[in-house]
Formats: structure tokens, C-alpha cells, sequence
């Protein structure tokens, strides 16, 4: 019986081509544009999942309740207190610690000086807690002894292309010789921990002693596998146990929580100091699921419609069916069964597509998607599972609906069901367009945040600005002699170093300050920066009031910059020459000037309190050189030049350097991807929409031949054979309109909230998107109602 059934369906399709080009077209367009869709969706969900045990890992974060403005929490931890609660909780079946102690190991290879940011230390039974899969190597335990490292595939190609690197000795100049003991599969990326080398643990001396046992130490990021089914409330007042305990004997025991390794990525935005180089973001995947949802409902309904619309050329072949004896549920599976070839073609068609897009995808999100042998099984399986659904979904109506026409009705005359099917249709045309709608005005607010972001004043020149960084202590002492010699170079204008950069993409040292005259009840929590005398001409930023520092070590190691937002927070009411007390620092602190408010964090956020420190100063040292490059620069020379001063004063390490703009830009990436889907999800159900008012024209058209006919008989023009097809379908369009508008301003706007400084939504957008689809599909309608309106009469009633 299936056979027949589809049999049956291969034949109808056969016999109405338009119906079933249309249909397949759109199903193909809705199920790849779902299906990449969830392929995103489900990676980011699935962050750090990877590790089987994932569900019993957990990250201690630390609370720092000391100060009086607010609760800070730290991704960090001193390391004694992981073995401390493997020693006093049983629950606890693996504690494994993870280090960075600086920012990058450097090593000179083949006489090249590489430089590698993405580097891990961390204790013997890393891989007895987390599946990082070892392809070549000691993968039992390949970090049980010190000075041994574990290499990724990327790095072992980088260093020793296809020949084995197991046994072989890398000299670090900061780390010395570590044998490489294991090779492991590319850590994938959506795993919180990021790392091309792990190093075991050093040498066991003094030093690493007392920084694992002391509780003033900090800078480990500690994991726990708890045992399985162990109950958490009992745990939890455990620890809290061990906390008071420790607090009791341990002024410098702070209070924690056990943060679930799999909450990471999208619950650590208030988490400071943490090891992840990125956080999610849950709105995102909401709306980019519903995207989904909305191009398989659009391409479903496309289906639903075109299917009942049909129904006047099948009543006859449904009446003698019946009347011959077939049941109900026989015709409802022999529908159902058209409607899941239809589907299945379709997936077939999604799958070339896929591989065709996948390469576009990936550059649009980040990702790194492929089709080969091992991802073959997972995308087939999620589109066939997605296509099964559509298909069964979307030909329920029709097969139920088909099933209940009358033999005897239409077997007597050529009609098809009235009232409920065309209320039906239209309401689901008005869905269509409804949902296309909304993609189409969150796209255009989403490019006109961004142009906003993009063209706002943030109060500083980012333009023809190389970041440079400061990687060694003998860099850093002879900052002063390498500013010189850069600025010696054809093209660079000037250069000025700080500890942090405005645009900054890296934590920025926080403290508390409060007057001289107020007590500690009183301090602002601000964040600090240090300048040298030529940072504030170099970045343009405006001073308000007040004098920069002079460039004299001495007068000025004590002296500030407040923002004005840290005025205002610190209620000085006349700022110059009223002195500060900074946490951590014994000496007051001078105020000399008052800048202008600039943004030196994203737009995303309020500008906050600010100190500028001279670069001498107690608080924090210089890490970076900006040099500004003239307009017309040649950048590659220019770059080598930097290059050779660089290794002229720091000769272990290469040099790291960045374009300022480009790093701002990185600050709005996931902004930008999310207005580029946007777009093209809208893009996409608009051409589902329209394709299947296309096709719902067309059938409506070939329906009402005679009709048109003999109106032209009876005089009527053109125009008016058109206003009559086109009025009821640009009805619905209208509805949609009207429908969307609210829905559409409540989802802006809660995306909107991302921003502290964001765009006025105005009316422009709304109308601007209302007017794109009316006359997008006004043209589709019209193509077919056009070729209707100037058929000749006399043919078109001859045929009927």
C-alpha cells in the first residue's frame, strides 16, 4: 500500500509541476535556512559539553564581599583552596587546577621567535576530568611528570609539519625545556578552555610550594568532579561549612560557589578574571531559533495553502475514490504520504545546498561547520528529522481536510470547499507575512545600531592606530629609548604607551577611591589606567579642566586624571588639587586634571569612573605602545621597522601589534552577525512568502478565467481586472503590517537593552519595512493577474 501511496504521489506531483516546483523550492530555501540555524544554535548550547562528565564539572568562583559598594565575583582562586576541598569534602572525586601565570610563553624555532597567548599549565589529572581526544601520544596520562607538554594538531603541524613530534624537546624562554608528550585534536570551539600548548606543573622547588600552599596566592582556575547522584543541597551545607571553618582560621578565606562548567559561557558576564576568551549571549540564540521556527512555519504554510488551494482539481479524483470504497484514513495516508515525498526531495535538495552555503556560514558566525565523514551522520540525521516534521506537520490540514470533502458534493459540481479552508488560507497567508515582517524591521533596527555604534562620538581618534604590546620586563624598563626609535620612522606621527588602551578589549584594573576628607564607607569603585604625558594629544582625548602630566617622574607619580563621570561620583565639587585615597596604595594621590567623558569600553556599556595614573605610578604598570601611522603610511615597511626595533630590545619574543579600529570592531561582532542573519532570514521569508503568493495567484487566477472573461465582455478595463485579483491579496499583506508592528517594536526594543547608548527606533523603519513588502509582493501578485488582465476574452471563455 505504501508503494502506491508513493506511487500516487510522484504522479500528482508530476501532473501539477508548478505546485511541486513551488512547493519543493520553498521547503529546499526553509529546511537549509533551518537547518544551518540549528547547527549554530546547538553549538552554542552545547558549549563545553563536550567532556562526558560534563554534568558532574563544576568552576569555583570566588566572592569578594570586602568591599562596602558591591559583590565581585573572580574566576580566579588561590590555588590552596582546590586541594584543600579535595582533602576535607569526600564528595569531590577530581580537583584539577589550571594556570596562566603570564600572558604568553615565547621560543625561538627554526630562528623565528614565535609567541603563543593560547597556552594552559595545569595539574597531572587534567584529562582524567575533561575529553580533550589525544590523537598521538601517552594518552593515559601524558602530564604526570613536570616539564612535559601536550601539543594540538595546529601547533604540531606549525612546528614539525608531518613528522612525529612525540619525545621532542621545546625550548620556552620563560618556561625552559618541556618534552612533548601527546598531540590532541584542535580543541574545539566551543569549549571554554582554549589552549594549542598544555604544560605540566614545573619542577617541584620552593617557590611552586608556597604558591600552591599559601592563601594570599592567587591566579588558578579550579575544577571539581563531584561523584555521581551526589545530593547538592547536602553538598552545599558542606560547604558552607568548610567556609565558615576556613573564614575562622583564615582572614584571607573568601566565600565561594560551585559554577556549573556548561553555565560558563552564557552566566559569567559579572564573573571578573575569568579563563574564557568569550561570553554568549541567550538573547541571540532565542532569536535565532525563532528565525528558525519562522522559515520552517513560512515554508510549511507555503505547503498547507497550496495544498487546499489544489483541492478544486482534486475533488473529483477524492469523490470517486470514496465512492469506490476507500476509507478515510486511507486517503489521510496517501496525502500524507505526498506531502513527506515532497519533504524528503526537498531535504535531499537542503543537503547539497548546505555543503554549497556551509563555507558563507561560517565567515557569517565565526563557526568552523564542514561535511565530511564524521559530520555526515549528525547534518543527514538533522535533516531528515527536521524534514519528517515538516513534512508531517504541514501535510496534516491538507490530508484531514481533503479526506472530509463529500463524494457526492463533488462529483455533482467542479467546487471546492468553501468558508473554513479560505479563512484558513488567509490566515495563514497574514501569519507569513506577519513573521517576515518582523525579521525585516529587526534587521534595519539592527544596521541602524550598528551604524550608530559605528559613526557615535566615543570621544577619542581610533583611526590609524597600532596597538603594540609590551611582553618583557626589559621592554617595559627601556619603554622611553623604543618610543623614540619608533617615532624615528617614516609614517609614524607619534607614540605614547599605557597600561590600557580606550577601545579597551582586556580587563581593566579596578579600584576603590574616596576623598581625603571622607572615610572608606565612602569610596566609588573606579577603574584605573596608566598614561604617559603623550597619550591624551595622541588619542584627541579633551582635557576639561586642569593640566597633563608634565613627564617628570617625580611630581607626577602621585598625581590623577578623573573622568568626569568619576567627579561626579566622588562629589568633588571643585576636583583640582583635592587628594584621593586608593586601595592598596598607602599614599594620597593628587588630582591635576578632569578629562572628558570617552568611551573606553564598549558601547554596550555607561561610561564608568575613571583614574588615569602617570605610568609611574603604584597602582599598575604599561603594557602597550600606540603608535599613530600617518594616512598615506606604507604600512608593511612600517611594520618591519617596528618589528626590527622590537627585536632589538626584546629579541625572545615576537612582536605582537594590532589595529585599533579592528579590535573595536571585534567589540560589535556578534552585534554585527546577529544584523547580517537578521537580514538574510528576513530576506529568505520574504522569497518563501512570495513564492507561495505566487503560487496561491496563480491558482486563484487559472480559477476565475470565465469570470475575467466575462467582466471584459461586459466592458470592465484592465486596471480594474487587476484591482479586483490583487485587492484581496494586498489586504492580507496590510493586516500582517498591522499585526507586525507591535510585536516587532516589543522584540527591538528588548534587543535595544543591550546598549547603553543606542539608536531612536523612530517610525522611518517600520514604514520603510511595511512599504519594501507591500511592493515586493504587489509585483509578485501583479505578474500573474497582469497576464490575466489583457488575455483576450473570446479565448479564455472558447476554453471553459
Amino acid at each position: 500500500m505504501l508503494k502506491n501511496y508513493f506511487k500516487i504521489a510522484i504522479r500528482n506531483l508530476h501532473r501539477n509541476k508548478v505546485f511541486g516546483i513551488i512547493s519543493i523550492l520553498g521547503l529546499t530555501v526553509g529546511i537549509t535556512g533551518a537547518t544551518l540555524l540549528y547547527l549554530y544554535v546547538d553549538n552554542e548550547l552545547g558549549y563545553d559539553s563536550l567532556h562526558e562528565q560534563s554534568d558532574r564539572i563544576y568552576r569555583i568562583v570566588e566572592i569578594d564581599d570586602s568591599q562596602d559598594q558591591r559583590t565581585r565575583y573572580y574566576g580566579q582562586t588561590a590555588p590552596v583552596l582546590g586541594s584543600t576541598l579535595e582533602e576535607s569534602i569526600p564528595e569531590i572525586e577530581k580537583m584539577v587546577r589550571v594556570y596562566q601565570p603570564v600572558g604568553h610563553v615565547d621560543m625561538e624555532w627554526k630562528g623565528e621567535a614565535i609567541s603563543e597567548r593560547n597556552w594552559l599549565m595545569t595539574d597531572p589529572d587534567f584529562f582524567e576530568v575533561f575529553d580533550f581526544e589525544i590523537v598521538k601520544g601517552d594518552k593515559s596520562n601524558p602530564l604526570s611528570e613536570p616539564n612535559t607538554v601536550v601539543i594540538s594538531e595546529k601547533k604540531a603541524q606549525q612546528l614539525f609539519g608531518n613528522q612525529n613530534p612525540i619525545g621532542e624537546v621545546l625550548t620556552f624562554s620563560n618556561l625552559g625545556d618541556n618534552t612533548v608528550t601527546a598531540v590532541i585534536k584542535n580543541v574545539p570551539d566551543n569549549s571554554h578552555l582554549q589552549f594549542n600548548l598544555l604544560f605540566s606543573r614545573r619542577n617541584s622547588n620552593t617557590d611552586m610550594e608556597e604558591y600552591l600552599t599559601d592563601w594570599n596566592n592567587y591566579g588558578a582556575y579550579t575544577y571539581l568532579l563531584l561523584e555521581e547522584s551526589v545530593n547538592m543541597t547536602f553538598l552545599e551545607t558542606k560547604l558552607d561549612n568548610f567556609i565558615q571553618n576556613q573564614q575562622s582560621t583564615n582572614e584571607n578565606a573568601r566565600n565561594f560557589y560551585l559554577q556549573p562548567i556548561t553555565d560558563i559561557y552564557f552566566n559569567s558576564h559579572n564573573i571578573e578574571f575569568g579563563i574564557e576568551q568569550a561570553h554568549g549571549n541567550i538573547f541571540y540564540i532565542y532569536v535565532f531559533s525563532a528565525i528558525g521556527v519562522f522559515l520552517l512555519l513560512i515554508a510549511g504554510i507555503n505547503y498547507m495553502n497550496l495544498a487546499t488551494a489544489l483541492s478544486v482539481q482534486r475533488g473529483k479524483e477524492i469523490g470517486i475514490r470514496k465512492a469506490a470504497g476507500a476509507e478515510k484514513r486511507q486517503l489521510i495516508g496517501q496525502f500524507l504520504s505526498e506531502s513527506i515525498v515532497i519533504a524528503l526531495l526537498a531535504c535531499l535538495g537542503s543537503y547539497f545546498l548546505i555543503e554549497l552555503l556551509l563555507p558563507y556560514f561560517n565567515q557569517l558566525t565565526g563557526k568552523s561547520f564542514s561535511v565530511n565523514s564524521d559530520s555526515f551522520g549528525y547534518i543527514a540525521m538533522v535533516l531528515l528529522g527536521i524534514g519528517l516534521l515538516l513534512g508531517i506537520s504541514s501535510g496534516s490540514y491538507p490530508a484531514f481536510y481533503l479526506a472530509l470533502i463529500k463524494p457526492v458534493r463533488v462529483l455533482k459540481s467542479n467546487s471546492e470547499m468553501k468558508g473554513t479552508s479560505l479563512t484558513l488560507r488567509k490566515a495563514l497567508v497574514i501569519t507569513q507575512f506577519s513573521l517576515s515582517i518582523i525579521l525585516i524591521i529587526g534587521t534595519l533596527a539592527a544596521y541602524k545600531q550598528i551604524d550608530y555604534i559605528r559613526t557615535a562620538d566615543i570621544g577619542f581618534e581610533e583611526d590609524q592606530m597600532l596597538v603594540v604590546d609590551i611582553n618583557s620586563g626589559n621592554t617595559r624598563a627601556r619603554f622611553d629609548a623604543i618610543k623614540q626609535e619608533m617615532a624615528k620612522l617614516p609614517g609614524v606621527q607619534d607614540v605614547a604607551v599605557s597600561s590600557r588602551v580606550p577601545g579597551e578589549w582586556k580587563n581593566i584594573t579596578q579600584i576603590f577611591a574616596r576623598s581625603g576628607e571622607t572615610g572608606m564607607a565612602d569610596s566609588v569603585q573606579t577603574f584605573f589606567m596608566s598614561f604617559d604625558e603623550d597619550m591624551l594629544q595622541l588619542y584627541n582625548i579633551e582635557l576639561v579642566t586642569g593640566r597633563n602630566f608634565t613627564g617628570n617622574k617625580l611630581t607626577d607619580s602621585l598625581t590623577v586624571l578623573l573622568n568626569e563621570t568619576a567627579v561626579n561620583a566622588l562629589n568633588l565639587d571643585d576636583p583640582l588639587g583635592k587628594t584621593l585615597r586608593l586601595s592598596g596604595v598607602g599614599e594620597p594621590v593628587r588630582v591635576v586634571g578632569v578629562v572628558k567623558d570617552f568611551n573606553y569600553q564598549s558601547l554596550h556599556q555607561q561610561v564608568a569612573p575613571l583614574l588615569i595614573g602617570y605610568w609611574a605610578n603604584p597602582v599598575r604598570s604599561i603594557d602597550y605602545f600606540s603608535v599613530k601611522l600617518a594616512s598615506n603610511v606604507d604600512v608593511p615597511s612600517t611594520l618591519q621597522g617596528l618589528k626590527e626595533i622590537h627585536g632589538q630590545f626584546d629579541p625572545a619574543s615576537a612582536m605582537e601589534y594590532h589595529f585599533l579600529e579592528q579590535q573595536i570592531e571585534q567589540m560589535y561582532q556578534t552585534d554585527v552577525r546577529a544584523g547580517r542573519l537578521f537580514a538574510i532570514g528576513g530576506g529568505v521569508t520574504i522569497f518563501i512568502a512570495c513564492l507561495g503568493l505566487f503560487g496561491l495567484a496563480l491558482f486563484s487566477t487559472q480559477r476565475r478565467v470565465k469570470e475575467i472573461g466575462i467582466r471584459k465582455t461586459l466592458g470592465a478595463t484592465t486596471t480594474q481586472i487587476l484591482m479586483l485579483l490583487t485587492t484581496d491579496f494586498m489586504k492580507l499583506v496590510v493586516i500582517a503590517f498591522l499585526a507586525a508592528i507591535p510585536v516587532s517594536w516589543i522584540l527591538v526594543n528588548n534587543w535595544l537593552e543591550n546598549f547603553a547608548y543606542r539608536t531612536d527606533l523612530g517610525i522611518g523603519i517600520f514604514i520603510l519595512a511595511g512599504l519594501g513588502v507591500f511592493i515586493i509582493s504587489l509585483l509578485t501578485v501583479s505578474s500573474q493577474s497582469i497576464k490575466a488582465s489583457v488575455t483576450n476574452p473570446v479565448k479564455s471563455l472558447r476554453s471553459e
